[in-house]
This record gives C-alpha cells, sequence and structure tokens, in this order.
C-alpha cells in the first residue's frame, strides 16, 4: 500500500522540505519487509487504513496520507502536509477537513504521535496555499506573536482587492510574504518589466498602508533566520510575548 509522503506526492500535497529519496509502502506488522533500494517499508499494519485503488496496488486516503505523515514527522513537515489537505483554495478543492482527519484520528487504537498529530491538525488552517505559509504561521507563534489569519481580503477605498498573506486583528498589523520570482518571473509579469511590477506593488502597498495601523514586509527566505523576522516584526511595532531569539 503506497502511503506517507510517497502518496502525499500522488494526491498533490506538497510538504516542507526536500522529498524523500524513497518510496513509502505500510505493511503489516507481521509481514518482516525490510527497507531498501527505492522503497521503505512501514511495518505499522493494514487493519483500518482508509485507502483507495491505484493501479494493482493501493494509496492511502488523503485524509489517512496527511494523518500518518503528521504522527511520523517534525511539527512543520506535519502541519504543511495537513495544510495542503484541507487547502481550500485547490482548484479541485480541498482534499478532506479538519474534522475528517479528528474523526480518523480518534477512530483507531492510539498510536505513537498521535498527541503531536491532534496538534498539529486542531492548529491547521485551510487558507495556506504552499508550505511556506504554513512555515510563516508555525514561526510566528513560535516566536510569541500576536494571532494572525492567512490570506486575509480587503476591498480598499480605491476599489481594489488585495489580499494579506498574514494580518493580526488585534493589532490591524498586515504583513506581506514575498518570493523573488513575483518581480523575476514571466509568470508574474509577461506583459511588464520588473520596474514596472515593482512600482505597481510600491503604489499598491502605499494604498494598505493608508488603511492599517501597521505593515510589514518579509522575503519569504528571511523565514528562514527567526531573529531577523522577530527583528523586522518588531520594530514594525508588532508585539511579541517572548525574548529576542
Amino acid at each position: 500500500m503506497i502511503s506517507h509522503f510517497a502518496a502525499a506526492a500522488e494526491h498533490g500535497m506538497d510538504i516542507f522540505g526536500a522529498w524523500p529519496t524513497q518510496v513509502d509502502v505500510t505493511i503489516g506488522r507481521a509481514s518482516g519487509g525490510r527497507s531498501s533500494g527505492a522503497v521503505r517499508r512501514r511495518a505499522l499494519g493494514l487493519e483500518g487504513v482508509e485507502r483507495t485503488p491505484f493501479g494493482v496496488h493501493h494509496v492511502t486516503t488523503p485524509a489517512q496520507t496527511a494523518l500518518d505523515i503528521a504522527r511520523v514527522s517534525s511539527f512543520l513537515v506535519a502541519a504543511s502536509a495537513v495544510d495542503q489537505a484541507i487547502w481550500s483554495g485547490r482548484p479541485s478543492g480541498a482534499l478532506t477537513t479538519k474534522d475528517e482527519l479528528l474523526r480518523l484520528l480518534d477512530a483507531g487504537p492510539s498510536r505513537r504521535g498521535d498527541v503531536r498529530a491532534r496538534r498539529v491538525i486542531e492548529e491547521a488552517e485551510d487558507g495556506a496555499a504552499n508550505p511556506r505559509e504554513t512555515q510563516a504561521r508555525v514561526l510566528l507563534g513560535h516566536l510569541g506573536f500576536p494571532h494572525s489569519r492567512c490570506q486575509e481580503r480587503r476591498v480598499l477605498r480605491s476599489g481594489r482587492l488585495v489580499f494579506a498573506d498574514r494580518y493580526f486583528p488585534d493589532h490591524d498589523h498586515w504583513l506581506e510574504i514575498d518570493g523573488r520570482g513575483k518581480y523575476l518571473s514571466p509568470e508574474f509579469g509577461a506583459e511588464r518589466d520588473a520596474a514596472a511590477i515593482v512600482i505597481d506593488e510600491k503604489n499598491r502597498e502605499n494604498e494598505i498602508r493608508r488603511e492599517v495601523r501597521g505593515f510589514s514586509r518579509l522575503e519569504a527566505r528571511d523565514l528562514d533566520v527567526p531573529r531577523l523576522v522577530y527583528d523586522i516584526l518588531t520594530a514594525d511595532g508588532l508585539p511579541s510575548s517572548k525574548r529576542r531569539p
């Protein structure tokens, strides 16, 4: 049975960080199989595992896949898998829901990793379009910043529709997190050069700043340096309940 990260790839669920080099399969507890070559065999048992046909084999369902990853992975990797599974902006619709994940978690006997998996599911949000957005949520919480919402939607006075990567409602603070592709990739500016994109983005930022109390901007790669994120946000007036890392 194809499972874990291999199943995530099949379902189109991205994860934070590098993909494993081996294909995950789940086998019976007494099978005695060993991981070798391109295959990682997980002798976790097949009882009660939700699956669907996959050629002559089976693959775990999206909900089962997200739960399996949440049980065996670090918090951030687990959170990225769960956020991807419940992402409401997926063109074909969310693969599963938090309620379904919690139902599946409670349906079977207790397993190692259940406590972490429950926390991951309870804190998950369905607006994260990619693992970087999940990383931002997890990091901001770790750094002690207030509750924030993902993909906050607002119509400006000019009529322009804008979205915040993170919005802190208690402080009316707007956070933008941009990768450099926004300014360099043809996908974002087929009819504009980088200078025109920067000017348009600056005008958009000026409009937003006139309607919120606080505004911050990060590059996506800044998220890999927690101290830098802490310094930028606190300098922009956003309070933290924790000391500088």
